[in-house]
């Protein structure tokens, strides 16, 4: 069990390609709130609104339940918020413009015992790794309790979660006992099957999940702060790796280095690009999907653990509909020859 909390790790479904078309459409019409991002500021307890390109639009927006935030998660199906209070262990969802709707939407969950949660793009129900229980537990997007013991094969201190914008199934970051190599990934179908019990193993303290929409790949941040006896600074790493129907590829085990305490990797569906805190350092930092440095201080700001976009969805209509299907011909394009590529 960490001192620090991680993150939510950001996932999408298909609604991931429709908000990477409305991005590209100028024209798209867009959901109250969207196209901004959601910064968790563990350090300050404060929740933030930045615009995609970084700019402060106010750094302390969401003032209510606020309790050590961790977590955070965008859900398309209902065009809401939640985010994980690690001081008190209760999920709480707001509207996108920074209105709680419900402070305590889940309790009993245990301070410090909970991090992280993924969204089901499809039908809103919540998932949520519970450290103490090794357990991940279903909820509705209300807040009642689906169930406690949704997944339960295969843990050990579960951190990460994420769905598959391919497959829709399920990957769970964990730490294992916390000593050097031996964190891992595991993968459950979308009712919580064990599908792989170590499709990625051999890890450092591994913590956030993304996916990207495009190629499908898996992106798996180590914090590389084992037993509170490392700092993380300027140790931790970004590996990406191509899920099979088999297992997993490595594509680059340290595509991403020197980075301080990667807690979260946030999908960006605007410019394709990945978003890293730096929860140790003093900046949250953007990076291409190969790993090149887009920008090393997108946000000036440290102490950061989650991290959310909330991006621009289209309203229904033709020109939309022809934008989403030339981004799914290029999606096809791009797995193709980036996979292709990884693998020669």
């Amino acid at each position: 069990m960490k001192s620090k909390p991680y993150f939510l790790a950001l996932s999408y479904r298909a609604s991931a390609l429709v908000a990477l078309a409305g991005g590209l459409f100028a024209g798209a019409t867009t959901a109250a709130g969207s196209g901004i991002l959601w910064v968790a500021n563990y350090n300050s307890n404060s929740l933030g609104n930045y615009s995609t390109t970084g700019a402060v639009n106010n750094a302390s927006f969401a003032t209510s339940g606020v309790s050590s935030p961790a977590g955070i998660s965008y859900s398309p199906f209902n065009n809401e918020v939640y985010v994980v209070q690690f001081g008190s262990g209760n999920i709480s969802e707001y509207n996108t413009n920074g209105t709680a709707v419900s402070t305590h939407l889940i309790t009993g969950l245990g301070a410090t015992n909970v991090e992280f949660l993924a969204v089901n793009g499809t039908n809103g129900d919540l998932y949520i790794p519970v450290v103490g229980s090794n357990a991940v537990k279903s909820y509705s997007p209300t807040g009642s309790l689906l169930s406690g013991s949704f997944i339960t094969t295969g843990l050990s201190n579960p951190n990460g979660i994420a769905i598959s914008p391919v497959t829709g199934n399920i990957f769970v970051a964990n730490d294992a006992g916390g000593t050097t190599s031996d964190g891992y990934v595991a993968e459950y179908s979308p009712t919580g099957g064990l599908v792989n019990a170590a499709l990625v193993s051999g890890l450092d303290d591994p913590t956030g999940l993304a996916f990207d929409p495009i190629t499908g790949n898996l992106y798996v941040s180590n914090g590389d702060n084992i037993s509170g006896t490392n700092t993380g600074v300027g140790a931790g790493f970004i590996g990406e790796y191509q899920v099979t129907g088999g297992g997993a590829l490595t594509v680059n085990s340290h595509l991403i280095t020197g980075l301080s305490q990667p807690w979260q990797i946030a999908y960006d569906p605007l410019s394709g690009n990945f978003d890293v805190p730096n929860y140790s350092g003093s900046s949250i930092a953007q990076y291409t999907p190969t790993g090149a440095l887009a920008n090393a201080t997108l946000i000036g700001v440290g102490g950061v653990d989650g991290i959310a976009y909330i991006g621009p969805v289209p309203e229904p209509g033709t020109e939309a509909a022809i934008v989403a299907a030339g981004v799914l011909g290029m999606a096809f394009w791009r797995r193709g020859k980036r996979n292709a590529a990884a693998v020669e």
